[in-house]
């Protein structure tokens, strides 16, 4: 009996260390964020093609589409947020690189994409979008 009590009372000693070490400690956990790239047809940007930017992304980014008609087709392959940013319109205008081409063509799961106009899929049947797995939020 005596060998249990003082078994649970290292335990309790421990556990009460702990918790003020983790409770008093200045050490701060943070959840690492994705950096922010700018895509600017004018060339104000980090890149002036969407497509560059998302080749250039890593899991997590955010990019950001300033004002223009971005004239390409674009596959998000990765886990990134692409959105317009600031005033003026942003579109992005499908072109024919095939005769049946989307305009943008997702392969990666939790792809955010907001702000933007998408038009001119090229091609019978071809949609703006294509969605090739789920967990995206247009």
């Amino acid at each position: 009996m005596v060998k249990m009590r003082r078994k649970y009372s290292k335990i309790a000693v421990y556990t009460i260390f702990l918790c003020f070490i983790l409770f008093f400690s200045k050490a701060e956990i943070s959840i690492a964020e994705g950096n922010i790239i700018y895509v600017d047809d004018g060339g104000a940007g980090d890149y002036i093609s969407i497509q560059e930017a998302i080749n250039n992304a890593k899991l997590g980014d955010t990019i950001y589409v300033l004002s223009g008609i971005y004239e390409e087709n674009i596959v998000i392959d990765k886990s990134i947020t692409l959105m317009g940013f600031g005033a003026g319109e942003k579109t992005i205008k499908g072109v024919s690189a095939t005769p049946a081409t989307h305009v943008i063509r997702i392969s990666a799961n939790y792809v955010n994409i907001s702000g933007l106009t998408i038009q001119d899929p090229q091609g019978p049947e071809m949609k703006c979008v294509q969605l090739n797995l789920s967990l995206i939020h247009i």
